[in-house]
């Protein structure tokens, strides 16, 4: 079985098998739970079940390393927000995925909450691992592609809430002020921004709502107006107010809980309803940052 790195394992299927004997007469018992875990593909299709039927040729892919995610605490109960007969709304947690990830099946929202309630659910829309607030569940295919539709329309509206340093308060945005800049077409992160229009780079718009000092930290309120992967993220980080906590995009703070970052979706309006959440305040931050420079005054620009 040859290695790709970061735990990822290929092998060509040499006799028909099961996957279950393919891994036991390898000696690889101990990958066994990898597979209901949703950390094996063969033939790039993700294998739901042991007894998989093998045949000569076949690629297996394993993912060894799968990386793993904290489920929510709370009881599922406090984290929704609302529901209709075509949706839910639920407060997603920071540090845990909307989607099932390549090598983990179960650790998301859509998985988790469809397990809790006992109902299956689609993800509608994206939110980013370290970001937390309002996310829609469709409990079915047709909700789902309704609010794809509005999406594409932009009939959905989303507000968001983010804390930046204080040493780096936006002193020269102004409200209403709307943030324009062009981000290159890549998968690759962090994704890279220009203050200026180039071929084949994609626009990204947002629009500065309000934005509160604190002692410590700078709440900003925006409303996203293109839906860009990891827009608003790196259009902070352009104009040198990183959100407290994305060591991406050049936070020196440490946020809890780990693996999430100062940003909130607190507002998002669709056919389905309006909803809301509470933006960042002081206490919030105080709870939250978990670095020592969080624990005392900084000097705040005039």
């Amino acid at each position: 079985m040859k290695s790709s790195g970061q735990g990822i394992f290929f092998h060509r299927v040499a006799e028909k098998s099961t996957l279950a004997e393919w891994l036991t007469g390898a000696g690889y018992e101990q990958f066994l739970h990898l597979c209901p875990f949703g950390a094996v593909y063969l033939n790039h299709q993700r294998v739901s079940s042991l007894d998989q039927l093998l045949e000569p040729g076949d690629i297996l892919r394993l993912h060894t390393q799968p990386r793993r995610f904290i489920e929510p605490a709370e009881p599922v109960e406090r984290m929704l927000i609302a529901e209709t007969k075509d949706f839910l709304i639920v407060n997603k947690p920071a540090g845990f995925p909307v989607h099932a990830t390549v090598d983990n099946l179960f650790e998301n929202c859509a998985s988790w909450f469809a397990r809790q309630l006992g109902e299956r659910l689609w993800a509608t829309h994206r939110l980013d691992v370290g970001t937390e607030g309002l996310l829609v569940l469709a409990r079915s295919t047709r909700a789902r592609d309704q609010f794809h539709m509005e999406l594409q329309q932009r009939g959905v509206r989303k507000k968001y809430s983010a804390l930046v340093p204080p040493q780096l308060t936006p002193f020269k945005l102004t409200k209403g002020e709307e943030l324009r800049h062009w981000m290159k077409s890549s998968d690759r992160a962090p994704r890279e921004l220009s203050n200026w229009e180039k071929p084949g780079w994609k626009i990204c718009l947002a629009k500065v709502l309000d934005f509160c000092r604190f002692e410590r930290a700078t709440e900003i309120s925006l409303e996203l107006l293109t839906g860009r992967t990891h827009q608003l993220r790196t259009q902070l980080a352009q104009l040198g107010l990183p959100v407290l906590g994305d060591a991406m995009y050049g936070s020196k703070e440490n946020w809890d809980p780990p693996g999430g970052w100062a940003l909130r979706a607190t507002a998002l309006r669709f056919s389905g309803g309006e909803f809301t959440l509470p933006r960042w305040n002081e206490a919030d931050f105080s709870s939250r940052c978990r670095s020592a420079t969080c624990r005392t005054a900084n000097s705040i620009v005039p």
